[in-house]
């Protein structure tokens, strides 16, 4: 039983702090809507996208377009890819100096070489 109340009340704070999150994005876009309109979409054949607390749509970035924290994210299929080889899918506002394009990424699996339990017991 007091598990089950413990992850009722986890859950209860992580919706909590969720909709302040997004109670704090709305109070932004309603003063920012009040002061600067949002631009209207010039590509309507765009995948249409929002940035974190985003207010205004916005068309995604495609292939080999320079992405960063102050730009819309990747079309869906593309992640970030900096000069590090580091990949983000999206590119959180705190990163701002993180700088790349667009670029299909291919994820593989790791390769765990299987033993056998002998050699495992002997390892241990």
């Amino acid at each position: 039983m007091k598990t089950y109340t413990t992850i009722y009340v986890m859950i209860l704070i992580l919706f909590l702090l969720e909709d302040a999150k997004c109670h704090r994005c709305h109070n932004k876009c309603r003063h920012f809507l009040k002061h600067h309109p949002c631009p209207v979409l010039m590509d309507t054949n765009c995948e249409v996208v929002r940035r974190f607390c985003g207010c205004c749509d916005e068309c995604a970035l495609n292939l080999d377009e320079q992405c960063s924290a102050e730009t819309p994210r990747c079309a869906d299929g593309l992640m970030c890819v900096n000069s590090k080889g580091e990949a983000l899918k999206i590119v959180h506002h705190s990163l701002k100096d993180y700088v790349g394009f667009c670029q299909n990424v291919v994820m593989s699996p790791v390769v765990v070489e299987n033993t056998d339990i002998t050699e495992r017991k002997i390892r241990i």
